[in-house]
């Protein structure tokens, strides 16, 4: 969504499927499903808006490493 790279840690609490696509995949995905694109999109602002919310924190607290 943003074409910056991403990384990401999973943990589950029961077993699940993981699916990995290459950016091509997504990209067309994306494009031939909204209700995909719709979803995505809003997880990414609800996951980046806690981001921002942690990093804000620990700038006001004067924290010099934060992990999110």
């Amino acid at each position: 969504l943003t074409n910056r790279p991403t990384v990401a840690c999973v943990a589950t609490v029961s077993d699940c499927f993981l699916l990995c696509l290459p950016k091509a995949k997504f990209d067309q995905l994306i494009m031939t499903h909204q209700s995909i694109l719709e979803l995505v999109s809003s997880l990414y602002d609800e996951r980046d808006a806690a981001n921002a919310a942690v990093v804000s924190h620990a700038r006001e607290a004067e924290i010099d490493i934060v992990l999110v």
